[in-house]
Protein backbone atom coordinates (compact mmCIF):
# COMPACT_ATOMS: atom_id res chain seq x y z
CA UNK A 1 0.00 0.00 0.00
CA UNK A 2 1.58 3.35 -1.03
CA UNK A 3 1.48 6.15 1.10
CA UNK A 4 -1.18 8.18 0.22
CA UNK A 5 -3.77 5.45 -0.30
CA UNK A 6 -2.68 4.57 3.75
CA UNK A 7 -3.63 8.61 4.50
CA UNK A 8 -6.77 8.77 2.49
CA UNK A 9 -7.66 5.21 4.31
CA UNK A 10 -7.04 6.79 7.97
CA UNK A 11 -8.61 9.82 7.29
CA UNK A 12 -11.38 8.47 5.73
CA UNK A 13 -12.30 5.89 8.64
CA UNK A 14 -11.53 9.06 11.08
CA UNK A 15 -14.30 10.87 9.31
CA UNK A 16 -16.56 7.94 9.62
CA UNK A 17 -15.89 7.66 13.24
CA UNK A 18 -16.27 11.41 13.97
CA UNK A 19 -19.61 11.64 11.90
CA UNK A 20 -20.67 8.30 14.13
CA UNK A 21 -20.15 9.96 17.21
CA UNK A 22 -21.73 12.96 16.57
CA UNK A 23 -24.93 11.58 15.35
CA UNK A 24 -24.69 9.85 19.04
CA UNK A 25 -24.69 12.85 20.40
CA UNK A 26 -20.79 13.56 21.18
CA UNK A 27 -19.75 16.85 21.70
CA UNK A 28 -18.37 17.95 18.49
CA UNK A 29 -14.53 18.17 20.57
CA UNK A 30 -14.61 14.71 21.41
CA UNK A 31 -16.14 13.43 18.22
CA UNK A 32 -13.35 14.90 16.27
CA UNK A 33 -10.77 13.46 19.12
CA UNK A 34 -11.91 9.78 18.61
CA UNK A 35 -11.82 10.61 14.68
CA UNK A 36 -8.28 11.57 14.55
CA UNK A 37 -7.15 9.17 17.29
CA UNK A 38 -9.41 6.15 15.90
CA UNK A 39 -6.79 3.29 16.21
CA UNK A 40 -6.76 3.93 19.79
CA UNK A 41 -10.56 4.35 20.03
CA UNK A 42 -11.00 1.20 18.78
CA UNK A 43 -8.07 -0.76 21.17
CA UNK A 44 -10.06 1.04 24.16
CA UNK A 45 -13.10 -0.47 22.66
CA UNK A 46 -11.63 -3.99 22.66
CA UNK A 47 -10.12 -3.36 25.95
CA UNK A 48 -13.30 -2.88 27.15
CA UNK A 49 -15.44 -6.19 25.52
CA UNK A 50 -11.96 -8.28 26.91
CA UNK A 51 -12.10 -6.98 30.62
CA UNK A 52 -16.05 -7.57 29.92
CA UNK A 53 -15.85 -10.82 29.39
CA UNK A 54 -13.31 -11.21 31.95
CA UNK A 55 -14.93 -9.52 34.86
Amino acid sequence: MNFSLGITLYLSLGLALTLLRRSQGMSREDALFCGLFWPLELLRRAIELLVGRLV
